[in-house]
């Protein structure tokens, strides 16, 4: 039966915390702080075992934290020391779902059910006992649930609490007779509440719920609420005599078994009960019978020590901590018990008897326990840990100290005690001090664990995972479980040994299962891989010989050479190609046992893994990535082709020197080793010749992978394979240069292969490599390339290779580096003299800008042995090459360096003409330079016959005397003048001596000094006519240099006002004569002051420039408001100007307009001069004007008389054109009818007669269209 109800499970971590660690002190203060001493000395003749005594007593055993299980275990719930945590079976109790906020003393009594003293009250009487939730007893839309809280004094307390209104109290009620409430419970299912308090003694009947403390209490929708049960009617006559017994110390007992909780099973037909004395009763409901009582002796196990708890082993073993701690329900006939010694069982109530296994769960602490759901209860453990003893620094009597028992004190002790104190506190003698302080550090970790039943198969699956192999064994013992798997996951547990081999390996029934581990395990060191596949191979040939000959007859059994294709089924096949790929695994572990060797170095797992798995070209291409030269060495003589040689040293790292891995390298003749390094040689294995390697079975393993599959014979001549050869060398240098830029490994490479190997197609590489090389290793250039160096001209390189030179230091730089060079070019182009025509190539190139290095060369024939001709070619290429002049001491330093005798390269004249043309022109060159003109030698020889230059060249010459700071003197301009000659003669031959008096002249003129200017008049013809000595300048010449001078000091000028403009006007009256193009240039300097007068703005160039002067003329009258005054300045000004040239009557015509126009412009103010204007252009006859006449005779009658406005007006009416006689005649009407009406006002002056004329006002209103008595006056109008 017990094995029938045997339950197997399997035990869960959902969750752990880890909360801070509490300090514990004993309290131990003397009577002035709480008289500890004297209470605990009186405590002792107490009450010891009243109810809330043993309530105390148990709480205080049972751990702080508590759970609960809510909507049918989907929910958990964990109530920590102030914080309430919700957690959900989804994340299998995890994770937090909610969490409550710090709890406070306002809602302490509403949560904190489960601890006495939970209040903080002086009295744990007042203490809560519990809380329940429940329905509400009348439908109410406003509350949603009742609250019911109890104390331990037996008070009751009913709230109704809402979502949303919170809570108010309902009811109050207390328990009469039952002394207190220890536990209390409510039964939905009987609507009753099964409260237990103080056992009654007296009781005739031991199985009665009075002698437990049990009542049941129906609820009530009215007051009072709560009525006693039927069954508990009988309680009534005792309540009355229970209500006057007194407690009497030593004579009343003291040892009641108060049940301290109390637990309803899931159908509410049972109800548990723990007892203080530790015993269990289970009991009926509703009628309250007890249906078993299990004392704890007679409980099964009860008594069994906590392996996970190491105590020091006391006397006599104190059976409290054997008592139930907690207890619920796994179905309704077993039940779950924890005990505070950790141990935890299911027990059939009927006879207590574990159905768990045979031994109690153990777990630390007194675990909590929830009711099973699903097969699954909840535990909640602690576990207490003391840390290091600390001391305090709070006082110097206080210590701490390892937690240990607490020991109850004796009689004697309390007596010594309070003795002690008191005496210590009157005398303050140390001899009386109380015991220090005792204070314990304890942390404690809070573990959620699950226990699960399970079945054989799950149990047995989660014992593997856990690693409980022993246990795994036996269940497959018991139940006939695969025994194979407990061996397997022990084999992949453990690094694979020979002692794993043995236990756990060989052990394994399914022996191809075995064999697939021998080739696909990795074992962690060499020996256990070599043990690994011998046992493998070992295993192979039994199997396959067993397979074969396991329905054979003795005669016919077959040994392993005999074997053949036909003997051979699915399985025999699988082991026969794992055999040969554990031969392929010996094979390739006794190579890398070779590259350990080399190596000295240590197994690794991974790489023994790719060195089997991959070929040997794909291995050697990762060890060529690591830079492992001794380990390729090792795998060399298995890579036959040189292609494939090639690509793995295609993948060494850049960084390395060749002359590591030279023995490597593949080379037409055998190669002479560097540094005297010798190669290291190793031979190829041979195949180890089995059985399974007939080629009759070769259907079989060649699926397998080998280096016999993989494509590693190629074909080729062996002259393309040292065309690839070669290939590659250049390429390989190029990359280890460009990726690395190591110079040196490059260049190391290709001096191994073409040097020491014979290997042909290399020479331009190398020329560039050993150029590179000398750059960076030997020069110290930085950021310079490979391929920047191969796009760099010769002249360019050479450049670079002195780029760091100095003028210490360029004779011996030129030697040890551009000469090389240069001969290294000329062997690799096979031309002939290339060296000696590329280095005076360069030297004139630096020659530029700097004569010093090319004189360091030249005056060093001991470094350099050049012949006449090359040394004078030499020196007359960098000469002329020379821009600048700063340097021509250098040039005449050059000169000396020449021989003035041959060596037969040259001849002699040759060699003194060239001397002398290089040393006239360098002469000349410093004479030049002298006069302020920078010109170098080359400059001079390129235009010595060009009379263009030459004669550009004297002018600028001519023309830097002045300008110099000092002016210069008489004497000077003649020395100037002697120079220009001696030039003439020496060098510009393709001038003339009148050129240079002209260029000399010019320079006179143009020096801005007015004294230097009037020294031109000795060169210069200044009248025309006059004969002068053949060598001065022409009179044409002289009036076109005079010219040009005056011309550019008025162009120069920025003002009206400039003194330049007397400078040019100095010039000018340089000839005498009055020559037509002076006269208009001195015209054109007096029209400026003139100009100036008028407040016009502009510059002399812009009179110049001037195509319309007549537009000068109307802005002086624009400018000037009253300008029009001043017509006789205007007139003088256009003349000046020559306007319209020589056509004089336009000019004074037209400019007399425009000053009449702009009279009549300025209002009454300029009439008079209008009307003067016009007079004379009357005069004149200037039709043109004829609108202005006949303006100014309208507007002017104030200033003239009536004569002079008709003859204006007869003037422009005679010159006027057609269209515009009509409005003449009309103003010369009005005049004519003004007259006549001043003439008429006059006669009638003259008689004082009545009879006076009547008024012709009326009939002259349109005098020109009616005309009215006009005989008298017909006179008038006809003159």
């Amino acid at each position: 039966m017990e094995e029938k109800k045997s339950i197997l499970h399997e035990l869960y971590v959902f969750s752990e915390w880890k909360p801070e660690p509490e300090y514990l002190q004993k309290s131990d203060n003397i009577l002035p702080e709480n008289i500890s001493s004297l209470w605990r000395w009186l405590n002792f003749f107490g009450p010891k075992k009243r109810l809330i005594d043993s309530i105390t007593a148990f709480k205080e055993r049972q751990q702080k934290w508590h759970i609960a299980l809510g909507d049918a275990g989907k929910v958990i719930a964990v109530l920590a020391d102030n914080i309430l945590e919700i957690r959900t079976k989804r994340s299998e109790y995890a994770t937090i779902a909610a969490r409550t906020t710090e709890l406070t003393k306002d809602n302490a009594s509403t949560m904190d059910c489960n601890r006495p003293g939970g209040l903080e009250c002086t009295d744990n009487t007042h203490a809560v006992a519990d809380i329940i939730f429940m329905p509400l007893r009348v439908k109410d839309t406003k509350w949603n649930w009742e609250v019911l809280v109890v104390t331990y004094d037996g008070k009751l307390r009913g709230y109704l609490v809402s979502q949303t209104d919170g809570f108010k109290l309902h009811h109050t009620f207390r328990f009469g007779g039952a002394g207190g409430v220890s536990s209390m419970t409510y039964c939905e299912a009987h609507s009753t509440l099964y409260v237990a308090g103080v056992p009654h003694s007296g009781s005739k009947d031991p199985t009665s719920p009075l002698s437990a403390g049990i009542t049941a209490w129906r609820i009530l929708n009215d007051d009072p609420f709560y009525k006693l049960s039927v069954v508990s009617d009988q309680l009534e006559m005792q309540l009355a005599t229970d209500r006057f017994q007194m407690y009497i110390p030593f004579i009343s007992s003291k040892n009641l078994a108060f049940i301290v909780h109390m637990v309803l099973s899931p159908d509410g037909s049972k109800l548990v009960c723990l007892h203080c004395n530790g015993d269990i009763s289970v009991w009926r409901l509703p009628v309250l019978k007890q249906l078993y009582r299990w004392p704890l002796v007679t409980q099964p196990q009860c008594d069994l020590d906590n392996p996970l708890v190491i105590e020091e082993k006391a006397v006599k073993k104190d059976m409290s901590s054997y008592y139930a701690a907690d207890v619920n329900w796994w179905t309704n006939e077993e039940i779950i018990l924890s005990r505070f010694s950790g141990a935890v069982t299911v027990c059939d109530i009927k006879d207590m008897i574990n159905i768990l296994g045979k031994k109690p769960e153990f777990f630390q602490g007194a675990p909590h326990v929830t009711c099973a759901l699903d097969g699954t209860f909840m535990v909640l453990e602690c576990e207490t840990n003391v840390l290091p003893a600390k001391k305090s620094n709070s006082s110097e009597s206080m210590e701490v100290v390892q937690a240990e028992c607490e020991v109850e004190d004796s009689m004697l002790d309390l007596t010594k005690e309070l003795i002690k104190s008191v005496l210590y506190s009157i005398t303050d003698i140390e001899t009386f001090q109380p015991r220090p302080k005792r204070i314990t550090v304890v942390s404690r970790i809070y573990r959620l664990l699950g226990v699960k039943s399970t079945t054989p198969d799950e149990l047995f699956s989660r014992k593997i995972e856990s690693g409980n192999y022993a246990e795994a064994l036996a269940l497959a013992d018991t139940f006939n479980l695969d025994s194979d798997l407990v061996y397997q996951q022990q084999w992949r547990k453990n690094p694979v040994s020979t002692e794993a081999i043995q236990k756990y390996l060989s052990k394994v029934s399914k022996k191809i299962w075995a064999v697939h581990q021998c080739v696909d395990r990795l074992p962690e060191t060499v020996p256990a891989a070599k043990e690994l596949l011998h046992f493998g191979l070992q295993l192979t040939n039994e199997r396959i010989l067993d397979e074969i000959n396991k329905d054979r007859d003795e005669d016919d059994i077959k040994d392993l050479d005999d074997i053949t294709l036909e003997d051979l089924n699915a399985y025999t096949s699988e082991l026969l190609r794992c055999r040969h790929v554990m031969l392929f695994y010996k094979e390739r572990l006794r190579l890398y046992e070779a590259i350990l060797k080399c190596e000295k170095s240590t197994y690794v797992k991974d790489e023994y893994d790719r060195l089997r798995s991959n070929s040997i070209v794909r291995s050697a291409m990762e060890i060529a990535k690591e830079g492992r030269i001794e380990a390729l060495t090792c795998l060399w003589p298995h890579i036959k082709t040189i292609p494939m040689q090639l690509a793995v040293l295609s993948k060494l790292p850049e960084t390395i020197n060749p002359i590591d891995y030279q023995h490597l390298l593949p080379v037409r003749q055998p190669v002479q080793w560097f540094e005297k390094k010798s190669p290291i040689k190793l031979q190829a294995d041979e195949h180890e010749n089995d059985w399974c390697r007939k080629e009759i079975f070769r259907s079989i393993w060649s699926s397998n992978w080998s280096e016999e599959t993989t494509p590693e014979a190629e074909t080729a001549s062996e002259e393309s394979e040292m065309d690839a050869v070669s290939a590659w060398y250049n390429s390989r240098a190029r990359e280890i240069e460009e990726r690395s830029g190591l110079v040196s490994h490059a260049l190391n490479l290709v001096t191994i292969a073409s040097v020491g190997g014979g290997v042909e197609g290399l020479d331009n590489i190398m020329f560039y490599l050993l150029t590179l090389d000398t750059l960076i290793y030997d020069i110290n250039v930085e950021n310079v390339t490979l391929k920047q160096l191969k796009k760099l001209s010769t002249l360019e390189t050479c450049a670079l290779l002195m780029e760091m030179s100095t003028p210490a230091t360029f004779v011996a730089d030129l030697k040890q580096f551009v000469i090389p060079f240069l001969k290294r070019y000329e062997n690799l182009t096979q031309t002939a003299n290339a060296c000696q025509v590329h280095l005076m190539d360069y030297l004139e190139s630096i020659s530029v800008n700097d004569l010093s290095y090319i004189l360091l060369v030249l005056q060093s024939p001991s470094e350099f042995e050049l012949e006449v001709s090359v040394h004078l070619e030499l020196a007359e290429r960098c000469l002329f090459a020379y821009t600048g002049t700063d340097q021509l001491d250098k040039a005449c330093d050059l000169l000396d360096t020449l021989l003035r005798e041959s060596d037969g390269s040259i001849s002699n004249s040759e060699l003194v003409h060239r001397v002398k043309e290089i040393e006239r022109l360098v002469s000349a060159s410093s004479k030049i330079s002298w006069r302020g003109v920078l010109i170098p030698p080359r400059d001079i020889r390129d235009m010595h016959e060009d009379p263009k230059h030459a004669h550009n060249l004297l002018t600028r010459i001519a023309r830097c005397l002045s300008t110099r700071d000092e002016k210069p003197t008489q004497a000077d301009w003649e020395k100037l003048l002697e120079d220009i000659l001696e030039l003439q003669s020496t060098l510009f031959n393709c001038i003339s001596k009148e050129e240079c008096h002209e260029i000399y002249a010019s320079a006179l003129l143009t020096s801005g000094d007015i004294p230097s200017i009037k020294l031109a008049s000795e060169v210069l013809t200044c009248e025309a006519g006059v004969r002068r000595n053949s060598h001065l300048v022409s009179y044409n010449r002289s009036v076109d240099l005079v010219s040009q001078a005056s011309r550019e000091y008025f162009n120069s000028a920025s003002s009206l006002t400039d003194p330049a403009l007397e400078i040019a006007k100095a010039c000018l009256t340089l000839i005498k004569d009055g020559n037509q193009h002076i006269q208009e240039e001195l015209d054109l300097i007096a029209a400026l002051p003139i100009l100036l007068t008028f407040q016009l703005d502009v510059i002399p160039i812009q009179v110049r420039i001037c195509e319309d002067r007549m537009t000068l003329i109307d802005e002086c009258l624009k400018s000037d408001k009253n300008g029009y005054l001043a017509s006789h300045k205007l007139l003088k000004l256009a003349k000046l100007l020559r306007v319209f040239k020589d056509d004089e009557h336009k000019r004074e015509g037209t400019v007399l307009q425009h000053v009449g126009e702009a009279a009549i412009a300025a209002g009454p103010a300029g009439y008079g001069a209008a009307l003067a204007a016009a007079r004379r252009l009357a005069a004149m006859r200037f039709a043109p004007a004829a609108a202005l006449l006949s303006h100014a005779a309208a507007f002017a009658h104030a200033h003239a008389d009536r004569n002079t406005r008709r003859g204006l007006f007869a003037a422009a009416a005679t010159h006027c054109p057609a269209d515009g006689i009509e409005d003449i005649l009309r103003a010369r009407l009005a005049l004519e009818l003004e007259s006549l009406q001043q003439m008429g006002m006059a006669i009638r002056g003259d008689h004082d007669d009545d009879e006076r004329w009547p008024s012709f006002d009326d009939e002259f209103s349109d005098a020109i269209t009616t005309v009215t008595r006009t005989p008298p006056l017909g006179r008038y109008l006809l003159f």
